[in-house]
């Protein structure tokens, strides 16, 4: 691959596939997988993943026919495999010297981030149990996956480095267990007279957790990434009672913001002084609820038609999926900037205290403590309901409405096989 970059980057892969198959009722598949990368030094240059599948359609059996004629298809099957990704910031095993512009300084060349001869291929050990049903010569079908992921030997950079002037490449330093189910179920009818129709849906919930990241090592529990959510928000507070200061007298009965805190104001967020030492700080940010990885996603189908005509609708949503809420929609006047959005029009004031957004102040303090940077203190800070959000919905992700006209009647008037006329509609709701 020469695409957009200033030296090739090449990849070089075996594979071989054996599969068995006896009336379709015994199952086998093996696969083998050898794939090299340049991105790693040449003792770590190639990864091995394998994969074994298996599969028995009991249904095909002449004593399930006979037993249960109405229940048509039954088949149990079970996969396991590696799977690599070589997914890296560039050359890991050597380094490279940079040339640099200082501004007091002029042209300069520096040692770039520290090589990791010992990096390799990111893999992921994936189980899979399914059974597949098929009831009333399929006309109903019934399919299910338990799956199981472990993904170890991550690739991430460092949050600590060795004292040496430089940064670190890359490590396999990670890694992520997740595990989940998936249900697909289909009803579908056909009649003579040439209409048909269909509903079916499809319910998948999952897990996923960091089992294993390269964290400080004598940072708090509370602080560490290992054994929290993927995706989910660590840079988090949490608001206690009202929410916000209602009154003088809570700012002063509230120890925690009276030495760190200047022109504090009733209306403002009442923070938790997380790690109890009797100020707001960074060290007060914690792993709040929620994942922007949904838990749990579905989606609906319906078809129904007549002879050459057919409609169809699809939605799909989430449940459980959060997302970050841009703090500046919350923040009034944020870094300057004097305009004022739609979601800062609920602002607390002492007859609307139970808003959606603090009162009006043009001091950005209220969010300092978070870190950030001078423009834009605490902007990572999120908030569950306020700057982290729950963004569940259901959307309908296609309409479609199509008429395919008889082949043979087309041949006769206009000599070509086949035409189809349809609408479709994309992103409805």
């Amino acid at each position: 691959d020469n695409s957009t970059t200033g030296s090739p980057r090449r990849n070089q892969s075996f594979v071989g596939r054996a599969t068995y198959n006896y009336k379709k009722k015994y199952l086998f598949e093996a696969n083998l997988g050898i794939t090299g990368s340049e991105q790693f030094a040449p003792d770590y240059r190639y990864g091995v993943f394998p994969s074994v599948a298996v599969g028995y359609t009991i249904s095909r059996e002449k004593f399930w026919k006979k037993a249960m004629p109405w229940w048509s298809t039954f088949k149990i099957r079970g996969s396991w495999g590696l799977v690599g990704s070589e997914t890296t910031s560039g050359f890991l095993y050597y380094t490279a010297y940079q040339k640099v512009n200082y501004a007091n300084f002029g042209m300069h060349y520096r040692e770039g981030s520290a090589a990791n001869e010992g990096a390799r291929w990111e893999t992921a050990d994936k189980k899979d149990i399914g059974v597949e049903m098929g009831f009333f010569k399929d006309n109903l079908s019934i399919n299910v996956d338990f799956f199981d992921e472990y993904r170890y030997d991550m690739l991430m950079t460092p949050v600590t480095t060795p004292l040496i002037g430089v940064a670190f490449k890359q490590t396999n330093a990670g890694a992520l267990k997740k595990h989940g189910v998936d249900i697909d179920i289909l009803w579908r009818k056909s009649y003579k007279s040439g209409f048909f129709y269909s509903i079916g849906g499809l319910l998948s919930l999952n897990e996923n957790r960091i089992v294993k990241y390269a964290d400080i090592p004598f940072d708090p529990e509370y602080k560490k990434v290992a054994g929290t959510p993927s995706l989910s928000q660590r840079s988090g507070s949490t608001l206690v009672d009202d929410k916000y200061f209602q009154n003088i007298n809570e700012i002063h009965g509230y120890p925690a913001y009276t030495s760190s805190w200047v022109n504090m104001i009733p209306g403002v967020y009442k923070f938790l002084d997380y790690k109890p030492e009797g100020a707001i700080t960074d060290e007060d940010l914690h792993v709040i609820g929620g994942s922007s990885y949904p838990p749990c996603s579905y989606s609906l189908n319906f078809s129904v038609g007549y002879k050459g005509l057919t409609f169809r609708a699809v939605g799909v949503g989430t449940i459980g999926k959060y997302i970050q809420f841009k703090r500046a929609y919350i923040l009034p006047f944020l870094a300057g900037d004097l305009a004022v959005h739609q979601a800062q029009r609920d602002y607390w004031s002492p007859t609307n205290r139970d808003a959606t957004a603090p009162a009006l102040t043009y001091n950005d303090q209220m969010y300092s403590w978070a870190g950030g940077t001078s423009a834009h203190p605490g902007y990572d800070l999120a908030l569950e309901g306020y700057t982290w959000r729950n963004s569940d919905y259901f959307n309908i992700s296609e309409l479609y409405l199509g008429y395919k006209f008889d082949g043979k009647k087309l041949r006769q008037a206009l000599g070509i096989d086949g035409l189809t006329v349809s609408l479709s509609c994309n992103n409805v709701f």
